[in-house]
């Protein structure tokens, strides 16, 4: 019986943008010796993909508004297609949904439609910490769905206690990091990345993430002004903003590409993670551990399940306080040489890697494949 395995996105693959989940998915998919999916259905892409495995189907999205209003799920239409063409080829579709509401209840209509529900199995990946939909929007989300994969199983609980039912198996795959790009630098290394970005000999702080209102820079940009004195002699390095304010003791670098980051993140010594959300897994938080950062860190949402006090260094449990980061900037500067001795006895990355991460996906759907449709 020849069981077709479906990975379908509303983005492309390989993506143009930040996203970290479309990094990880393009890695199983091409570089990943043991991939097990045949398909990726996403939204069109110009990349190149190269894949022994898995054959992409480049669906193009765009449409005009008035066609989307007049029918239903008109956007995804060459989806549709690509299903209808691959389960001509399959007596059975495990098709996997990556975080998209819309997409899902396309996919959804879409296998009712063929009429090739009944040799179809939904699995639904949620890349964020929830989708604070309402019950009876949830109970339309995992319509159909007989497998949820969350990032941690803070997220799994929060669902659990705001929805009235969860009709589905459930597993937990936190998000994995790319060690050979984040990683914790020897002396001589870390005095390069210094040199090639300009930075100085001081105490040197980082900031890393896209400039929305909920990543919470304004609140952390506040505080450092009231922080900071010239005596100091200490940097707050802002990647990912293309702002243009005089602040003392602020080097403004702005959007870089996402693969030079970790050049940043290894050159500080303090990183700030700042996000005034639920965040789902926190990767750029992971990322600065990984670089062996002392890190102060919101903690709401997914990264409160792996943050440890101390150990990765300070948490702020009022991210919306500029108070709160006064103190702990404070207190970062004070807790710095002891956390630096700490680091030397650490060997094991505390999170995935990418080929961990690609094992464990691939083995839930290798698991489900084993039971019955």
């Amino acid at each position: 019986m020849s069981v077709a395995k479906i990975l379908i996105a509303d983005s492309p693959i390989p993506s143009p943008g930040y996203g970290s989940w479309t990094q990880r998915v393009d890695y199983l998919l091409t570089q990943y010796d043991e991939n097990v999916f045949d398909y990726v259905i996403c939204s069109e892409s110009q990349a190149e993909f190269h894949s022994t495995k898995t054959k992409r189907y480049n669906c193009d999205q765009h449409t005009g508004r008035l066609m989307n209003k007049l029918v239903a799920h008109w956007r995804f239409r060459h989806y549709k297609k690509a299903l209808k063409e691959i389960s001509k080829k399959h007596d059975q579709l495990l098709i996997c949904i990556v975080d998209s509401k819309r997409l899902k209840h396309a996919v959804w209509q879409y296998i009712n439609d063929l009429g090739i529900i009944g040799r179809t199995r939904l699995v639904y990946y949620q890349c964020g910490y929830s989708t604070y939909l309402t019950a009876d929007q949830y109970e339309r989300l995992t319509e159909g769905v007989g497998h949820f994969i969350y990032l941690t199983e803070n997220a799994y609980q929060f669902e659990l206690e705001h929805n009235p039912s969860l009709p589905f198996t459930a597993y937990v795959l936190h998000n994995p990091i790319d060690h050979n790009r984040f990683y914790i630098p020897n002396p001589i290394e870390k005095k390069a990345l210094r040199n090639e970005l300009q930075m100085d000999n001081g105490l040197q702080l980082i900031w890393a993430s896209q400039d929305r209102p909920k990543k919470g820079l304004e609140v952390v940009l506040q505080a450092w002004q009231k922080f900071y004195h010239p005596h100091l002699h200490a940097t707050l390095h802002v990647v990912g903003a293309n702002r243009t304010d005089k602040i003392p003791g602020v080097v403004f670098h702005g959007r870089i590409p996402s693969y030079n980051v970790h050049k940043y993140l290894k050159a500080a010594d303090i990183g700030v993670f700042s996000a005034l959300w639920t965040e789902g897994f926190g990767l750029t938080l992971a990322e600065q551990i990984s670089c062996g950062l002392l890190c102060i860190a919101s903690v709401a949402g997914g990264v409160a399940e792996y943050f440890k006090p101390g150990l990765f260094g300070i948490p702020v449990h009022r991210p919306n306080m500029k108070e709160e980061w006064v103190i702990a900037f404070q207190q970062a500067i004070e807790m710095l040489p002891s956390f630096l001795e700490q680091q030397k006895e650490r060997r094991e990355p505390p999170f995935l890697t990418y080929d961990e991460w690609c094992k464990r996906f691939c083995q839930i759907f290798t698991e489900i494949e084993s039971y019955e449709f």
